[in-house]
């Protein structure tokens, strides 16, 4: 898949108007680069970053696309894998064979709805939040079907960052799914492709970032991206891993 940095155009299309939440209109974003369109479903409202935690929090790419490598892909929040059984094939292998991208010139985002309380008394209410995010690309290059625990996001993956030592550092914690607990037995075919979304922190100070995927015996890192963190809370956070290692 040839991904060109040139921008050919970013364009905004109202689709039909769909209740998710509380007053939230469903939008369609169109982004295009070359060879590869992007069309990805957002909320109308204000965008924001994710908080960097003082503590490594859960990692967490939601999926939004399962599917044939081609040059147009819709993303949808209730992606799925495919539902085809791959038989035998399809087992669970030690041989992990993935190619894993994390694409910055895409800037998509990812819509949450929570619920929260605003006092002890009072009633609950919802609040849409818009996470801006990277689009990550991963292709199956095994010849076969690879078997993945799953619940709607990508497990067995962390994100990293580039002290200043040069020494590559987990900012976040795996997310291993069972699959008699919460998570479900899915394949990706060989050959095909998922694109899941990496929420961005917050923050204006630039770093170098990669992610590890770490099942069996295989790890696999992505290629190597530039974005920006709150220095202060990754300093405080990188110091307290260092103390616990």
């Amino acid at each position: 898949m040839k991904i060109s940095v040139l921008l050919i155009s970013i364009f905004f299309t109202c689709c039909q108007q769909k209740e998710q939440g509380q007053n939230a209109i469903l939008l369609e974003k169109i982004v295009s680069y070359n060879n590869t369109t992007l069309i990805d479903s957002i909320v109308q409202g204000n965008s924001e970053f994710y908080i960097l935690d003082s503590v490594k929090r859960q990692s967490y790419f939601p999926l939004c696309y399962v599917g044939k490598i081609k040059d147009t892909y819709l993303l949808t929040e209730d992606c799925g894998f495919t539902s085809e059984n791959c038989g035998s094939a399809g087992a669970e292998q030690p041989e992990v064979n993935l190619k894993i991208f994390v694409d910055t010139n895409f800037k998509l985002f990812y819509y949450i709805n929570k619920e929260h309380y605003i006092s002890q008394k009072s009633s609950k209410v919802q609040k849409n939040i818009i996470y801006n995010t990277f689009p990550i690309f991963i292709t199956n290059l095994k010849d076969s079907c690879i078997g993945f625990p799953t619940y709607r996001d990508i497990g067995y993956m962390v994100r990293q960052v580039k002290a200043k030592n040069g020494k590559w550092i987990d900012i976040e914690t795996s997310k291993n799914y069972k699959c008699s607990t919460d998570g479900n037995l899915d394949y990706i075919k060989p050959k095909q492709i998922f694109i899941a979304k990496l929420l961005r922190y917050e923050g204006s100070a630039k770093r170098e970032f990669r992610l590890k995927f770490q099942r069996y015996e295989t790890t696999v890192y992505s290629n190597i991206f530039t974005d920006y963190v709150d220095e202060e809370k990754l300093l405080k956070l990188l110091q307290k891993i260092e103390s616990y290692n």
